[in-house]
């Protein structure tokens, strides 16, 4: 009877330890999928704000691209997600592709939005500041040049 309690008690000791393994697990996955909901949002905050005010920009590129605003607005969305923080050509090359396979579209096509979109429509603070800097450089320049005169004098 002593040996059957002692297996009893036994068992009850490896279930203790069976359940508290499984809490820990459970836990720490848990634990993963948070970290990983963070970092997706973050992403998708990033891209969100790479776009937000520029809704002009966005509705003048659609139009000019025949395309609808909301199916624009996600695929530059989409395009920022996957590119991230990253600043490699690798990564720009593989958000291209992902965003393209998703809409069913051409890399050509979506490599053409975003660059229309971030070069060639400017928002009315990137031109007053290119306007500002061109100013600049005119005034050096112009500065450099009566220096020069008055140093040949």
């Amino acid at each position: 009877m002593n040996s059957i309690y002692k297996f009893l008690k036994n068992k009850r000791f490896e279930k203790k330890y069976f359940v508290i393994i499984l809490v820990f697990l459970a836990i720490s996955c848990k634990k993963r999928e948070e970290s990983n909901s963070k970092r997706n949002v973050k992403k998708i905050s990033d891209a969100d704000l790479e776009l937000i005010g520029n809704e002009e920009k966005i509705a003048l590129l659609a139009i000019a691209k025949g395309m609808n605003y909301d199916s624009l607005y996600s695929i530059l969305k989409d395009y920022y997600t996957n590119v991230g923080d990253s600043t490699d050509a690798l990564s720009y090359t593989k958000a291209v592709m992902v965003t393209s396979q998703k809409y069913s579209i051409s890399n050509r096509l979506v490599a053409k939005i975003v660059f229309s979109y971030k070069y060639e429509m400017l928002s009315k603070e990137e031109i007053v500041s290119e306007s500002e800097r061109e100013s600049d450089i005119e005034q050096r320049d112009y500065q450099g040049y009566l220096e020069n005169q008055a140093e040949n004098r």
